[in-house]
């Protein structure tokens, strides 16, 4: 028996993974969807919509799925087969929804392969972090002209962040943010030289908005959020989404500092063609986690949001519109976790070991009928009278094949909430005929449980197990699991 703790884990893991599966592009919908909504309000609140889009990917898929009240399943376990029969009642508005049965050799496979990606993303991440941290120990004081130190000291006045401080770097083609061990910006070695004051003012200008935000650890802290979903393609839309919103939120409060939008775009057209130029020439910063002015791959979209004004400025229609946004995120949400579906570890009790019989020189006789074909409950009484001719019961051969089964009934008395469920354990012996024998409890449940599980069983109708070429009679168990639903 697999260790009830681990089934346990992986279980709620394979939950998680399979909503995921289905959750994430419908929250990524609602997000786009808000976010068209939220546009005239300008990007940052296009941004802040996309941050609560990651954060409701990632816990969304977590919330388990609801019980139902007053819908019962009833699941038998045959060996490595499964049958799931459901009881419902009218005011059961989930029950149709049973959980996804599965084996825990596929829970492993399915847990195994998500904490490979796990692993893989928390690798990539740790890395980029030590390059981070090994860029900014490396990096040098930077000495910048009366001019262009003046626009620093403007910068860092309208940010508030008087803490800041400027290095300098000859690995970089780019301008960047760095927190890590202090807040820093990163030039690189050349820049200051080649570049105007008012190109030099707005690189610094896009790079403050950026520490004022906190938009380093912010980063940081997504990237480890969206460890759990980073198997899931969709997820990098989201986080391109997230990422351009930022650089548009950096754009327009590096634009409202110049008091000029024509003049800060033509500035950063001129920023993408150096630090083009300067690519061909230095290491690209693929791996770092510093956050740089073109660290998404809109800068034409970005270019042409600097030209649209936000046109919504009542405070009035902002709360309408941020009420109206809310409700949506809110149906969804509820939407999505009602529907979550649920995993359940399907275990084998049996075969057992039993010890065999005495038996004489005759042979166990052919069975009588085929049973290649279902049983009509009509001809086949609850209880046979077997022959009582001496057999063997083996119980390691491939096992018996149920051709034919009657639902347990779920008790009555227990149709409330209470009752979450349990599982009671039938041993039986499949003879040569395919006819159950020897039906008794191994495992009760309680008395009602018991006796709806043993008449069920007792009905069962099987395609024999074949030892050598004959029908061979066979023991083992069978787990009757009931649970509401």
């Amino acid at each position: 028996m697999a260790n009830p703790f681990l089934l346990q884990v992986t279980t709620y893991i394979a939950s998680y993974l399979m909503n995921a599966l289905w959750q994430v592009p419908l929250l990524f919908i609602a997000g786009w969807l808000v976010a068209r909504l939220l546009r005239r309000m300008g990007p940052a609140a296009e941004h802040r919509v996309w941050q609560i889009t990651l954060l409701l990917c990632v816990c969304v898929p977590a919330i388990p799925a609801p019980a139902a009240h007053g819908g019962q399943a009833v699941a038998i376990t045959l060996l490595e087969r499964r049958v799931t029969s459901s009881v419902t009642t009218t005011h059961s508005s989930l029950a149709w929804r049973g959980p996804v049965w599965m084996s825990p050799e596929e829970l492993d496979w399915m847990c195994g392969l998500w904490a490979v990606t796990v692993l893989y993303g928390a690798a990539r991440l740790g890395m980029a972090m030590h390059y981070t941290r090994r860029l900014r120990s490396s990096a040098t004081a930077c000495s910048l002209p009366p001019a262009y130190a003046a626009v620093w000291q403007e910068c860092l006045v309208h940010a508030g962040r008087m803490d800041v401080i400027v290095l300098e770097s000859s690995s970089l083609s780019s301008p960047v943010t760095v927190s890590l061990g202090g807040d820093a910006m990163l030039l690189p070695s050349k820049l200051v030289e080649q570049i105007s004051v008012d190109d030099f003012r707005a690189a610094v200008a896009h790079e403050c908005a950026h520490i004022a935000r906190n938009d380093f650890w912010n980063n940081l802290l997504f990237g480890l959020l969206t460890l759990t979903v980073a198997f899931h393609p969709v997820m990098r839309l989201v986080r391109r989404s997230l990422v351009a919103t930022r650089e548009m939120a950096c754009d327009r409060a590096a634009a409202k500092l110049l008091g000029n939008v024509q003049a800060y775009r033509g500035a950063l057209l001129r920023l993408a063609a150096w630090i083009a130029g300067a690519k061909a020439s230095q290491q690209p910063l693929a791996c770092s986690a510093a956050v740089g002015i073109l660290d998404s791959n809109s800068l034409e979209e970005r270019m042409n949001r600097l030209t649209k004004s936000m046109t919504v400025t009542s405070t009035f229609t902002r709360y309408a519109l941020t009420t109206i946004a809310v409700a949506f995120f809110a149906a969804v949400t509820v939407s999505a976790t009602t529907a979550a579906a649920r995993v359940a570890p399907e275990i084998a009790i049996g075969p057992v070991n039993v010890s065999p019989l005495p038996t004489s020189a005759a042979q166990t006789p052919p069975p009588e009928q085929t049973t290649n074909h279902p049983v009509s409950p009509k001809t086949s009484p609850v209880k046979q009278k077997l022959a009582t001719t001496a057999r063997k019961v083996y119980a390691i051969v491939p096992p018996p094949k149920l051709v034919y089964m009657v639902n347990p009934e779920f008790p009555k008395e227990f149709h409330t909430p209470e009752f979450s469920g349990g599982e009671c354990v039938i041993g039986l012996v499949v003879e040569a005929t395919g006819i159950p024998n020897d039906v008794h409890v191994v495992r009760s449940l309680g008395k009602a449980f018991d006796d709806s599980a043993l008449k069920a069983v007792q009905q069962y109708r099987f395609q024999p197990a074949m030892r050598e070429g004959h029908p061979v009679a066979v023991a083992l168990n069978i787990a009757v699991n009931f649970q509401k639903f």
